[in-house]
């Protein structure tokens, strides 16, 4: 096979250009794809929390479990988009009818939800439409959660605000860059945290903004298949986080080619 028939310069030879590449559609997704995150959390006081709008440390499903989507409110029986990595590690997307406050069981593939949203023309009127590990919906404790859309400030954000990602298998992902965003009277300490299949959660990159100012960094950091991201956020004071970053995966055929011009 020639060398170049397979390789991400036949794209690009300016690596800065790849989100337009992907954006103007001139690239095939099973090639090269882009997640644009963003996600938003209520920090307690002096706790380390995910930045997600729910606070569960370790929502990935390294043992399998069901999962159910619920709301906490009947009147909610929308659409919904739930994109996630399943057990084997590859990305899919799902699209499921929720059911109000009666448990919509989604099976036990998933390995981690990374963007939920609703796909209908009603906002969602619960404060809380969740996936969970509870059987009966709504959880008490937030450990159960894996995945929500709540109400902020009493406006349906109709998706999700959580910041983990996980890379799926054959693909190779690049942070591009990424930033944080602290509310008024906050001194925000944030940490982006990855971990390789069958390791540890490791350290790779801080973050740090006081009273809404805006902290962003550019990156190109690589994650292997199958590499967890969870960024993390503390506040000695508490307060509103949020935490935005770019990841564009690309499909390791196309990767790690030398060429000698």
């Amino acid at each position: 096979m020639n060398l170049d028939s397979k390789n991400i310069r036949q794209f690009t030879n300016n690596f800065s250009e790849l989100e337009r590449v992907i954006d103007t559609g001139y690239v095939d997704p099973s090639v090269m794809f882009k997640v644009d995150k963003f996600a938003r959390t209520i920090l307690q006081n002096n706790v380390l929390q995910l930045v997600a709008s729910f606070n569960n440390l370790d929502p990935f499903l390294t043992t399998p479990a069901n999962l159910y989507l619920a709301s906490d409110n009947s009147n909610d029986t929308f659409e919904v988009v739930i994109e996630y990595i399943d057990q084997n590690r590859d990305k899919q997307l799902m699209n499921v009818n929720l059911t109000g406050t009666t448990p919509v069981d989604l099976g036990s593939d998933i390995y981690c939800i990374f963007r939920m949203y609703n796909n209908n023309g009603v906002d969602q009127v619960g404060t809380r439409v969740v996936v969970t590990s509870n059987v009966t919906g709504i959880p008490i404790d937030d450990t159960e959660v894996y995945c929500d859309m709540i109400l902020t400030s009493g406006v349906a954000a109709n998706q999700s605000l959580t910041g983990i990602f996980s890379v799926p298998r054959n693909y190779s992902a690049f942070v591009t860059k990424a930033s944080i965003t602290a509310d008024k009277g906050s001194d925000l300490k944030g940490a982006f945290f990855i971990r390789q299949e069958g390791r540890v959660f490791r350290f790779v990159k801080a973050l740090e903004t006081f009273q809404q100012q805006s902290v962003s960094y550019d990156m190109f950091e690589r994650g292997l298949e199958k590499t967890d991201f969870r960024p993390i956020a503390i506040a000695q004071t508490g307060g509103l986080a949020y935490f935005e970053y770019t990841v564009i995966c690309i499909h390791n055929d196309y990767l790690d080619k030398f060429i000698r011009s």
